[in-house]
């Protein structure tokens, strides 16, 4: 959950895979992306004409940059697509999709 003024939160849902967690690796930076099409940073909010030199500065900083793409469930995949592209040319060596392990609704506690 994210809060972008006092008393006001955004919903946010990663996409869900089976052994999305087996295979973890730490990115050099991580931005998320809303469906609404904000997108945030660990410096705050940026457009999307911000990003490409964002990114070229912070792939530039790094030896080996990561960048992960926290995409909410109900981002395009062609915005996601469009966002590796950007990536790719900044000089980020691997663009990884975060997703988080389903959640069993019929287990202990569940309906």
């Amino acid at each position: 959950r994210f809060v972008l003024a006092p008393g006001v939160g955004v919903d946010f849902r990663l996409p869900t895979v089976a052994g999305a967690n087996a295979n973890a690796i730490r990115a050099t930076q991580v931005i998320t992306v809303m469906s609404s099409g904000q997108i945030f940073t660990e410096h705050g909010p940026r457009r999307i004409e911000e990003l490409e030199e964002w990114l070229a500065r912070h792939a530039a900083a790094t030896s080996q940059p990561m960048l992960l793409v926290r995409g909410d469930a109900g981002v395009p995949t062609s915005v996601l697509a469009s966002i590796a592209s950007v990536a790719k040319k900044a000089g980020f060596v691997e663009v990884l999709w975060a997703a988080g392990e389903p959640v069993d609704r019929n287990g202990p506690g569940g309906r």
